[in-house]
């Protein structure tokens, strides 16, 4: 007759696979948690690539505005960089791009330090043709 002990059979080398789980259950949040970082970091830039977009495209309206209201392009550079800098971002470049309208090029950084900076570009004012 077989012993019981705590309701358990005793059979060959079945004790060389205690704690197996323990491991396998550590590998499995350690998966977890480097998708989890992985999914945040990818979120972090598609943030500071919607953050940067709304920049510049809220930048170059005001510049816009400030070049159909009769201001030189620096006066409309300086309006666009304050709007830009309201929102987060800088302003990397400011130019006329024909007529009264402006294209202004912005940068903002992503939260997540090793993502880098997201750039953004638009342009405002009147449409030719």
């Amino acid at each position: 007759m077989q012993e019981l002990r705590f309701g358990r059979r005793q059979r060959g080398n079945r004790t060389r696979d205690r704690g197996s789980g323990v491991v396998l259950v550590v590998g499995a949040i350690g998966a977890l948690l480097s998708s989890m970082l992985g999914a945040l970091m990818v979120l972090s830039a598609v943030l500071a690539s919607h953050r940067a977009q709304s920049a510049a495209d809220l930048g170059a309206l005001a510049a816009a505005s400030s070049l159909v209201a009769g201001e030189g392009l620096a006066a409309a550079c300086d309006d666009g960089a304050r709007v830009v800098a309201a929102n987060g971002a800088a302003l990397v470049r400011c130019r006329d791009s024909g007529g009264l309208g402006v294209e202004l090029v912005v940068e903002v950084p992503a939260s997540v330090s090793r993502i880098g900076t997201a750039t953004a570009r638009a342009r405002a004012g009147p449409t030719s043709g």
